[in-house]
């Protein structure tokens, strides 16, 4: 209590000047006239002397104590010949007041050192102190250094997010310039900011060469000072080049530029960096796809697997999912009224049906899951480690996502024709009970659910009951 009261600074400052001013007055009259009596010099004037050194600890205390010798020792001398007093008394008397104030000046001296190891104490608190601010101030950086990395993270999430709705839309393409102009408007839109072009590796492409010959990635901010490359009538200022690798190997480069000087900036680089990461598995994947085309057991129309595929896998995946007891669901669906579009619209129209519904189907059934083309408008699928409560919920997904679909037709009428088509659902899961059933009974069984959701008004799901 004594320490919060009398470290608060104003109070401390009254109290100062108060005892001050009131020590000055009680010196004075001492001086005058108590000090006569010589025994009580030091009761009297040590008292307050004591209490400004404990509290205060400045120069008062000093001041004070040389006084008091001095004006007791020339009071002993005037004592000593001016008084009548016998020679023992006064022998007495001065060895008394002698005594009291080399007790003052020991009592000095020992608060100076109280006051010197208080003041080493005080240091070391305040040392402490700043110690302990500088940790905070040290973690209040760390916490803000988390803050922006979180930051960074949560962009680097969003971008992510934002890759994985693009990649949808690449599903399949006609012709790989076609790919190319995609990947090029979805550029713009992911990066917001720049022009954006997809390039091949060529010798003749300045930009290319330096990005394979020094492994890294390459931002001007000025084209025309950049020694370089001579390019210094280019309308060209800002340039953003990163590698496309696939392989391990530059395939090509994703080049952005701007008319405008000091455009990009180094997390523009991570950006595209993460966006080349996803380009280039979409390119790989395309020249994938070609080689299955190639291999004949993808469907042209459609991209999915063909019938013979489908049937070869599920002989294998059955074999498997019996020998260590797993779950496996397999199923047909169709489209429903499929023939309808076919008569009131030709067979062009059907085929971008059929290859927009299997483009829904690709984004909505898991990537563990196989699909394929079975034939006409009907399509199978397999999905391993699923039980039947399990398919069906996810079916019931992709039902809802097929029902809730435009559907565009290639018809050169403005506005665009567009339809809404429907799906009917048959599957069937492995049980205990079907040891002895074959890949063919599966198929048929499921075929029938197939037929019993046709039956019952279309646009549904059964699931195959034995009983």
């Amino acid at each position: 209590m004594k320490n919060n009261f009398f470290t608060n600074s104003k109070v401390k400052y009254i109290l100062k000047t108060c005892l001050s001013i009131t020590l000055v007055i009680f010196f004075v009259i001492w001086a005058l006239f108590l000090h006569k009596n010589i025994s009580v010099n030091f009761p009297m004037i040590g008292l307050p002397i004591i209490i400004l050194c404990y509290f205060f600890k400045n120069n008062y205390a000093t001041i004070l104590i040389c006084l008091t010798v001095v004006v007791t020792f020339m009071e002993i001398i005037d004592f000593v010949i001016n008084s009548g007093e016998p020679f023992v008394v006064i022998r007495f008397q001065s060895r008394l007041v002698s005594l009291e104030c080399i007790a003052l000046i020991i009592l000095y001296w020992i608060f100076e050192m109280y006051k010197n190891r208080y003041k080493k104490v005080e240091n070391a608190l305040v040392d402490e102190n700043n110690n302990i601010a500088l940790d905070i101030m040290l973690k209040k950086t760390e916490i803000l250094k988390n803050n922006t990395e979180i930051e960074k993270m949560s962009k680097k999430i969003e971008n992510f997010v934002n890759l994985g709705n693009i990649i949808q839309f690449f599903h399949k393409f006609s012709s790989e310039n076609e790919m190319f102009l995609k990947i090029q408007d979805i550029a713009i839109n992911f990066m917001e900011k720049g022009s954006w072009k997809v390039k091949k590796y060529t010798e003749d492409d300045v930009f290319a060469k330096y990005i394979r010959t020094e492994n890294s990635t390459l931002m001007i901010n000025d084209l025309s000072k950049d020694k370089r490359f001579n390019m210094k009538n280019s309308k060209k200022k800002s340039i953003l080049v990163v590698p496309i690798n696939i392989n391990g190997k530059v395939w090509g480069i994703i080049e952005g530029f701007s008319y405008i000087n000091n455009f990009f900036y180094d997390e523009d680089v991570e950006k595209l960096l993460l966006f080349s990461s996803s380009i280039s598995k979409i390119i790989n994947n395309y020249y994938l796809y070609e080689n299955l085309q190639a291999l004949s057991i993808v469907d042209r129309v459609t991209g999915c697997y063909r019938q013979s595929f489908f049937k070869e896998r599920f002989n294998e995946e059955l074999a498997y999912a019996k020998r260590n007891k797993l779950s496996l669901t397999i199923g047909i669906l169709d489209i429903d009224f499929f023939k309808n579009i076919n008569d009131k619209y030709g067979h062009l129209a059907t085929d971008s049906v059929l290859q927009q519904f299997a483009s829904v189907l690709r984004s909505t059934f898991r990537e563990t899951d196989i699909l394929a083309r079975y034939g006409g408008d009907e399509f199978s699928f397999i999905m391993t480690h699923t039980s039947p409560n399990d398919a069906l919920k996810i079916l019931e997904e992709i039902r809802l996502t097929i029902e809730k679909t435009k559907f565009y037709l290639p018809l050169e009428k403005f506005p665009p024709i567009s339809l809404n088509v429907t799906a009917s659902f048959g599957f069937v899961s492995l049980t205990q009970n079907d040891d002895n059933l074959n890949a063919e009974d599966f198929i048929k069984n499921s075929d029938k659910a197939l037929y019993r959701a046709k039956k019952l008004g279309r646009n549904r799901i059964e699931k195959y009951n034995n009983s």
